[in-house]
């Protein structure tokens, strides 16, 4: 049994403090919401809570109106190579495009990447390589229809090596594309990070946003399936 566990190599309580960006835990009743490893999402709103995924607790929760996102200004550290981000969210009407997380700017062409979903509805991650117009979305079309008023765990994942995106909805992976779908390297900028809102005001969050991560690297599969924990989610520092 020992050695059948080495072979699998560590378990994900483990690995997935392994190249570990940020962790925004987002159970903060209001105001700036800590990270774990010390950056702040500023609250910009004001942003309030509400009961969140029931193994975690409060979530941050958003209105609909341009005025509520949290910013975490330009992290940019994190675009040198590979890259995860990760994020709950519920939705209380798809009206809109929700933005969920990322560095999105319209204004002086600064569109980096994003991670939303639409009116369709499907989960969808957008990236360019030139801050411009020339985007490329990846929409979720295995998933189906996302489901108002329902917790699902959307992640975002960028190979710098082949500069190709990955789309994954509940820990399963829908969506690949590795054909250089970008057009190039990923494009960085100073735009800001946000949470709830695109950096331009567009496509507020209605609903709930529970935990965000990004790590400097791609997630496995087994590692993205703990946290997903079957729709319950796991608290940080993702035991149990």
């Amino acid at each position: 049994m020992t050695q059948r566990l080495a072979l699998l190599g560590p378990r994900p309580a483990q690995s997935l403090h392994r190249a570990l960006y940020e962790h925004w835990e987002m159970t903060e009743a209001s105001g700036n919401r800590a990270g774990k490893k010390g950056r702040t999402l500023t609250d910009n709103g004001p942003v309030g809570s509400a009961a969140g995924l029931s193994n975690i607790g409060l979530a941050a929760s958003f209105t609909g109106v341009t005025t509520e996102y949290l910013s975490g200004g330009d992290i940019a550290k994190f675009y040198s190579g590979d890259w995860t981000l990760n994020a709950w969210a519920k939705a209380t009407t798809f009206a809109a495009a929700r933005t969920v997380a990322g560095a999105w700017q319209q204004t002086g062409n600064k569109r980096q990447y994003l991670l939303d979903e639409t009116v369709t509805p499907r989960a969808r991650i957008r990236m360019t390589a030139d801050g411009s117009t020339n985007t490329v979305d990846m929409s979720d079309s295995v998933h189906g229809a996302l489901a108002v008023a329902t917790w699902y765990m959307l992640t975002a994942m960028y190979d710098a090596s082949s500069d190709y995106m990955l789309l994954v909805v509940n820990g399963q992976r829908r969506s690949v594309n590795i054909d250089k779908v970008i057009g190039g390297v990923m494009f960085t900028a100073d735009a800001d990070f946000r949470v709830g809102l695109q950096a331009n005001a567009s496509g507020p969050m209605l609903g709930l946003i529970g935990p965000v991560s990004i790590w400097q690297r791609k997630l496995t599969q087994r590692e993205l399936l703990h946290l997903f924990n079957e729709n319950r989610g796991r608290a940080y520092p993702w035991r149990g």
